[in-house]
Parts: structure tokens; C-alpha cells; sequence
């Protein structure tokens, strides 16, 4: 069909290294329900796009957990041309457990549009270089 999205699975992000590595590139926006961090996927060693879900039991107990992960899954799953090329870290926060999905699936595409923004930002301005530490004698 023409215009189909590819609706399949996104690739996760499975270790803590990879994790550590999306939320320490310190390009994020925050949402009334959640933490996005991003990073480009060039960035990083593993150079795909991948999405990892935080639900810690704030969040509410296992079943409201993992329905807040197979459901943040399912919004990255169906914006998948949006976050390609991209590396990202959504941490639920606890009001996620009670909000329905166009709730979280609106506050995601928020957050994306101000993560990229910031990311775009930072990418485009100069390195700043360290100033030098010269001592200055009167003799």
C-alpha cells in the first residue's frame, strides 16, 4: 500500500551502558508524564535507532508498569519515521500509570519536538574550547 508506516517492532535498548549512555548526552524535555532523553544514533557505539523505557514501582505495581511500557512502545512503534536516526530513554513518571493513551501518546510528541530542538541547538553552536590557565608573573 502506498504511504503504509512500518509498523514493526522498534529495536530496545538492553543494557545499562546503553542506557547511561542516551540519559548522559543531556538533550531531554520533560512532560507532565514523562523523562525523554535523546541522542543521535551516530553518537553512539551501537548507530541504530532504539527506544528504552524506565517504569520504576512509583509508576504504580507490575501490571500498571508494563502497561505504561507496551504502551510507550506502541506510540515509538507508530512514530518510528519520526524518531529514526535517534537513540532515546523515556522515564515514566508516576502520573503515567493513570493517564490514557492520547495522554501519553500527545505528551511524547511534545517532548520529541523540544528534545530535537535542543538537540539541533546544541549540534549547530561552536565547541568551546578550554580557556588556558596562564600565570602572570611581575618580574
Amino acid at each position: 500500500m502506498v504511504g503504509q508506516k512500518d509498523l514493526s517492532p522498534v529495536e530496545t535498548l538492553k543494557n545499562g551502558k546503553e542506557f547511561s549512555s542516551v540519559r548522559n548526552a543531556r538533550c531531554y524535555a520533560k512532560t507532565e508524564t514523562h523523562t525523554l532523553s535523546i541522542m543521535r544514533a551516530e553518537d553512539s557505539e551501537v548507530k541504530l535507532t532504539g527506544v528504552g523505557i524506565i517504569a520504576s514501582k512509583k509508576v504504580g505495581n507490575a501490571v500498571i508498569r508494563n502497561k505504561v511500557r507496551r504502551r510507550f512502545r506502541e506510540i515509538a512503534r507508530h512514530h518510528k519515521p519520526e524518531i529514526e536516526g535517534l537513540r532515546m530513554v523515556i522515564f515514566a513518571f508516576d502520573t503515567a500509570g493513570m493517564a490514557t493513551y492520547s495522554k501519553l501518546e500527545s505528551d511524547f510528541l511534545n517532548a520529541l519536538k523540544r528534545a530535537k530542538k535542543r538537540l539541533h541547538a546544541s549540534s549547530s553552536q561552536k565547541p568551546i574550547l578550554p580557556v588556558r590557565n596562564e600565570v602572570f608573573s611581575d618580574t
